[in-house]
């Protein structure tokens, strides 16, 4: 997502990719070009490496990732117009929510296309539905909080759930 607010601490997604890719999955990641030596980064960081591949190097354009998407068996993205891609595009996709719910963003779709998990439920300021750049009081790690709570578990029972149908 463009908006901090809307994306979870990178530790998060390391726990999520190593999961899946213990399942044999293989995970393809994606952001602006500028971001590619950073994602190198981040996949020295996990246990299956060579299940995970950095395509930012080849998107230079929004169109590299449309295309991309349309290749992809499912889509996992948090909060962001990927999600609405994918399933245009006639690709699954799996959402991670913090401070917007999944079925005000994906509520429409059709089941067997999507699914979401919502994060933060235990706090008192979630969901708080707030859309901008700027920050918020509840903060992790420099990350918001409320991601802090993702249940992997239920991630990777749902996205398998979305694979297998």
């Amino acid at each position: 997502s463009s908006s901090p607010i809307r994306n979870p601490n990178p530790k998060i997604f390391a726990i999520l990719i190593n999961e899946l890719t213990a399942k044999g999955h293989k995970i393809v990641l994606t952001d602006m070009h500028q971001r590619a030596q950073t994602l190198d980064i981040f996949i020295k960081t996990l246990k299956d490496q060579d299940k995970v591949f950095n395509f930012a190097p080849q998107s230079l354009e929004i169109s590299d990732t449309i295309g991309l998407t349309s290749l992809s068996k499912l889509c996992i993205a948090t909060d962001s117009a990927l999600n609405h891609i994918s399933i245009s595009l006639g690709c699954k996709t799996f959402g991670i929510f913090g401070p917007f719910t999944g079925d005000i963003r994906l509520g429409t779709y059709p089941k067997n296309m999507c699914d979401w998990i919502d994060c933060g439920k235990e706090l008192d300021c979630c969901p708080c539905f707030k859309h901008s750049m700027g920050p918020c009081e509840h903060i992790a790690d420099g990350h918001v909080k409320c991601y802090e709570s993702l249940d992997i578990g239920l991630c990777v029972e749902k996205i398998e759930r979305l694979l297998n149908d």
